[in-house]
């Protein structure tokens, strides 16, 4: 039995009446006509099998009942029935029914000004106008018979199983666009003024030898395609890292091979087999090993600047000493350079107390000093030891008489 609802075209919205029919709503028999007995409602508040809602001419679904929200599971078949030309209008839709479970919702004569989700193989839309575009979820939607369909963006954008007959996709950047392999049907349809492309379609599979993926689009020569620029058809398939295979304007397509190759070496084979629907991987080829393992970590040159070079411990072994060197090591012009400021600041005249007592002995280790400093400095960078040795001997000449009792009488001074 079917239990049928008549909405006027001012009150009450189609959710309002849904929530009637099931007995939870505040409808009243006012404002929503009920043509068939109370008694038809069941005792324990749950809804008939079969749900009839139709619109009246110029009926427009209220903004606050925006979306409307549709679960076909209340319900053996449910049916909203516009009044004919479309004049009843709906605006964003979403439906969910799942045919599996026996259920089935159709949308029929309607204007829907604003987007469609579709949700479930349940799913029926017939002799409607959508205005901006349908979506179709991984759990498919069904059938679209008979329909105009208009968006800016995509007209109908598939990730699940769809049926689309005697339908108009119209004025899109892309009619139909479909991610992964799932079963598309279409037939006596029409794409017409795509601006980008008329059919997309975005699929992956595993880069193996011997695997294999069928497409499953049917599009025979009852549909036809109108693009303003761009291809009709541009089929994408991704190939692990590989750069992906493009087929544009190919439809059936062209049996035969392609080969993709990687920047940095690395090829793989993709043929398209007789039927022009199953793409697979015949040949790979393994891209070149590198001939170096783990990248060796960048350390910074041992070689001074300014042509200093490591030798072994040259000179005589006093010099060493007084520099505090250690015989046998490797040392640089620059290693003597930090050895002899080093020890300059040690023993130089002026950083020594009681000058008085000690000043002759000080002044003899500096120039002993000085002395070992410029004698391996002329082994190892002969080119640098002259303007070096003519500045020492300027700055760190022995200092005279008159300069060592003025610098003891500082000090005696200070205790």
């Amino acid at each position: 039995m079917v239990r049928e609802i008549k909405i006027p075209s001012e009150k009450p919205s189609v959710r309002e009446a849904l929530a009637y029919a099931f007995g939870r709503g505040k409808g009243k028999k006012s404002s929503v006509d009920n043509d068939d007995d109370d008694d038809s409602k069941e005792e324990d508040g749950s809804s008939d099998p079969d749900l009839r809602l139709r619109l009246e001419a110029d009926f427009d679904e209220p903004a606050e009942a925006w979306p409307l929200e549709i679960d076909g599971s209340s319900w053996r078949k449910l049916q909203i029935l516009g009044p004919g030309n479309r004049e009843a209008t709906l605006r964003d839709l979403s439906i969910t029914c799942d045919v599996t479970e026996g259920h089935e919702v159709l949308i029929r004569g309607v204007t829907i000004r604003g987007r469609v989700a579709l949700n479930g193989l349940g799913c029926r839309l017939q002799d409607c106008e959508v205005m901006h575009g349908i979506e179709v979820s991984g759990e498919g939607g069904g059938l679209i018979k008979s329909c105009d369909i208009r968006g800016r963006g995509i007209g109908i954008s598939i990730r699940g199983p769809l049926a689309l007959h005697d339908s108009k996709v119209t004025g899109c950047n892309i009619g139909i666009a479909i991610y992964g392999v799932v079963p598309v049907q279409l037939q006596r349809s029409s794409l017409e003024a795509c601006r980008a492309a008329g059919i997309v379609q975005h699929c992956q599979m595993q880069a193996n030898a011997g695997d294999w993926v069928e497409l499953a689009l049917e599009l025979d020569d009852s549909n036809s395609i109108e693009v303003l620029e761009g291809p009709s058809t541009d089929i994408r398939v991704e190939v692990g890292t590989y750069p992906p295979l493009n087929l544009t304007d190919e439809w059936p397509l062209t049996p035969g091979s392609h080969l993709l190759e990687k920047p940095r070496g690395g090829k793989i084979r993709i043929d398209i087999d007789d039927d022009a629907l199953t793409l697979s991987v015949t040949e790979i080829e393994a891209p070149p090993e590198k001939t170096s393992g783990r990248k060796k970590k960048w350390e910074r040159p041992q070689r001074a600047s300014g042509g200093d070079r490591e030798v072994k411990a040259v000179g005589p072994a006093w010099a060493h000493r007084e520099l505090g060197l250690t015989e046998g090591h490797l040392f640089s012009a620059q290693d003597v350079r930090a050895a002899y400021r080093r020890r300059a600041r040690e023993v130089h005249p002026d950083k020594q107390q009681r000058i008085s007592s000690v000043a002759p002995a000080v002044v003899d280790q500096f120039h002993n000093l000085t002395e070992a400093y410029e004698t391996l400095l002329q082994i190892l960078d002969p080119d640098a030891a002259c303007a070096s040795i003519s500045s020492t001997q300027a700055a760190n000449r022995r200092p005279s008489q008159h300069a060592t009792e003025r610098t003891a009488k500082r000090h005696r001074g200070k205790k």
